[in-house]
């Protein structure tokens, strides 16, 4: 496990934090797939590779970091059920062109071979992935050791390394989408544990927003409904409250014909004070 030092700094959310794991900004990792698949060069210059199979390719290989992935794996990750016949050698080829891509960025080629597989050297804090999953392990390690504001950061830190839809241009569903689900959960769950560490610190203000952006975009996703009604009331936005109640009883009847849950009808009593 990586060992963080947290600070704050100017991030895309009002309250985000930036780690810095062995001396490496979590802000611009080396390889970046929480957004488009990114290289940052040696410069600090970023990078996006132009070509799909070079995308491809290098995301199957950091879905695997430091590990030898077979060369048919990377394969049907790059043609699917119906490769060319000259598969075996256009993958040689696309690995020969990324090795000496990464290279040119990073000093390192970074690509290993040997007998019918490949494996990329990812370094400690390189890989903004296993950073975002390592993030979110520590903060809720932090959480359960009694320090809710080093949860917090940690969390913040996490969160903010998520820009957008995570592998958005690389078209290769089968490869990452089982991948995609895992980390849409651990985003989300993660984010609802920020949230509850915020109203426990009573600092509604600063979730507000984030709950109503994650709700413009997940509204069937019930806790979130609950949070907001409650971060609102605690805000002494109580009407805001009773009207974002209402809101999502008419949503949950209309697309799923269920009433709210116990936790959103919690938050909605305190909300009427009773």
């Amino acid at each position: 496990m990586y060992v963080y030092a947290l600070a704050a700094r100017t991030a895309p959310r009002p309250d985000a934090v930036t780690a810095v794991v062995f001396g490496v900004d979590t802000d611009v990792p080396t390889f970046r797939l929480l957004d488009s698949v990114t290289v940052r060069g040696s410069g600090g210059e970023c990078v996006e590779l132009p070509a799909a199979k070079q995308r491809m390719l290098l995301t199957a290989l950091l879905l695997h970091p430091n590990e030898w992935v077979a060369s048919t794996r990377l394969i049907d990750a790059l043609w699917g059920e119906v490769p060319p016949r000259s598969a075996t050698s256009n993958l040689k080829t696309y690995v020969w062109r990324l090795r000496v891509l990464l290279y040119d960025l990073t000093g390192s080629s970074r690509v290993q071979s040997r007998a019918g597989s490949y494996r990329l050297d990812v370094g400690p804090g390189e890989l903004d992935t296993t950073l975002f999953a390592d993030l979110i392990r520590q903060g809720r390690q932090m959480l359960a050791a009694g320090r809710p504001d080093h949860a917090a950061h940690a969390l913040d830190a996490a969160l903010a390394l998520w820009r957008k839809e995570p592998y958005d241009d690389t078209p290769a569903p089968l490869l990452i989408e089982s991948r995609l689900a895992h980390l849409r959960e651990l985003f989300y769950s993660a984010q609802e544990q920020l949230v509850e560490i915020r109203l426990s610190m009573r600092q509604p203000d600063r979730v507000i927003p984030m709950l109503r952006l994650t709700l413009a975009q997940q509204p069937l996703r019930e806790r979130p409904w609950a949070q907001l009604i409650s971060a609102l009331t605690q805000a002494d936005r109580r009407a805001e409250a009773v009207a974002a109640y209402r809101e999502v009883s008419l949503l949950l009847d209309r697309e799923l014909g269920l009433e709210p849950s116990s936790g959103i009808k919690t938050a909605y009593l305190s909300a009427l004070g009773s």
